[in-house]
């Protein structure tokens, strides 16, 4: 029931955060790499040379979100927020309308920045800042969004490339974003001002922390701190390992003879691993605190790669996919809570940010190595072990955070 209060009581900004993270959905991999073989195709590229055309964009994306990506800390939510929609609409716009290679990358770099950045970054900054003792159950609801994405997204992306094509279809998510979305984000957020002042009320008071620490320091604090650096190893596994999957959908499935309708219905599952695992790791982050949850979210991964590696049956898509979301959705819930948790939430969106640009970076990376790999020889289940190794190393390292600073839930 208290669950269910929290979510009636707050079903407008709650509503907000996950209507981001579904419209997010263009600019992330598993939407855009539905069109790879077609784009590759147009333009004359092979796998790694994509690859690594949408790795230099994604990195583009990753450094220009460490500066773009602290204005949240500067300017109203309700402004900041709408320039992001129209951002979104303008790459998606971009992206329809690219003649060359350099402009098909510069529509990537737009949208990776829109849609895997700054919407999906706003969504995670606002309930954290807004929700301080119930940021983890937040973070969790809003996952919704990003379910009911990686759910239906991947199915519009093939119905849209097999009716009207690859630039038909960017040009409608384009066209349908700019008419409908920034109304849409704006009226969820109606009456923000009283939010923000009671924020502001609770800051002043010293609620989140920040009266320990030196004003204005956080972000240097955050970067000074042995801590942060522990954390990295788990905080960009899953976005390159869960990246490069994704990316060599259609080399997977051709591969293991599923056809790639089927294998984009099983993004059902993933969504649905996702929901789930973010919404039962939800309360118990509230409860025990990111940082001793964080070692385990890489769990679903070690299950099910060695499964997709030693098996063929169309079954295995949707277990594989299942344990990828359930990475995906542990990983979105600890990682949006971890950074107030340690460091306050008066600069969360520039701490958060220079988090969120590894995570790009690690995104940008894994197209590149994953159509090297494939270029080079490597099978399916060759990157299911290699990627084996990553999920071990980085397990154990992010264990090692709050055995260094065992007080460090107190800053919170």
């Amino acid at each position: 029931m208290n669950y269910l209060n929290f979510v009636f009581s707050n079903w407008r900004f709650l509503g907000f955060g996950a209507a981001l993270q579904l419209f997010a959905s263009p600019g992330h991999t598993y939407y855009i790499s539905i069109a790879a073989n077609e784009i590759r195709q147009e333009f004359g590229l092979d796998h790694s040379e994509f690859g690594l055309l949408f790795g230099l964009a994604t990195v583009a994306a990753g450094a220009t979100l460490m500066v773009v990506g602290r204005l949240i800390d500067r300017l109203d939510l309700r402004l900041y927020v709408a320039l992001v929609c129209i951002w979104m609409a303008g790459a998606a716009l971009l992206t329809s309308a690219a003649a060359n290679v350099a402009l098909l990358g510069l529509g990537i770099f737009t949208l990776r920045l829109g849609g895997q950045g700054l919407m999906t970054g706003t969504a995670a900054v606002s309930m954290a800042r807004y929700f301080p003792e119930r940021r983890g159950t937040a973070i969790s609801i809003v996952s919704l969004g990003a379910t009911v994405g990686l759910s239906s997204f991947p199915t519009i992306g093939v119905l849209l490339l097999t009716s009207i094509g690859w630039r038909a279809g960017f040009l409608s998510v384009g066209a349908v974003y700019a008419v409908a979305l920034t109304p849409l984000i704006l009226w969820l957020l109606k009456g923000h001002g009283e939010r923000h002042r009671r924020y502001l009320e609770y800051h002043r008071s010293g609620g989140d922390g920040t009266k320990r620490r030196a004003p204005g320091n956080s972000l240097t604090e955050a970067l000074g701190d042995i801590r942060f650096y522990l954390i990295l190893p788990m905080l960009t596994a899953p976005s390159y390992i869960l990246t490069g999957f994704v990316f060599m959908q259609v080399f997977i499935a051709d591969q293991k003879g599923w056809s790639i309708q089927m294998y984009a219905a099983g993004f059902v599952g993933l969504a649905a691993g996702s929901l789930l695992f973010s919404m039962i790791l939800g309360p118990i982050v509230d409860r025990v605190g990111a940082i001793r949850v964080m070692p385990f979210i890489l769990l679903p991964l070690a299950v099910v790669l060695p499964l997709l590696a030693l098996f063929d049956h169309p079954l295995i898509a949707w277990i594989f996919l299942f344990g990828m979301g359930a990475t995906l959705g542990g990983n979105f819930t600890v990682f949006g809570a971890i950074w107030a948790e340690l460091w306050g939430t008066r600069h969360l969106g520039a701490i958060r940010s220079v988090g969120q640009a590894l995570m790009v970076f690690a995104t940008a990376l894994a197209p590149w190595t994953f159509g090297l790999m494939v270029d080079g020889g490597i099978t399916v289940g060759g990157l299911a072990w290699i990627n084996m190794g990553h999920v071990g190393i980085a397990s154990l390292l992010a264990f090692l955070p709050w055995r260094v600073a065992p007080g460090a839930r107190e800053t919170r």
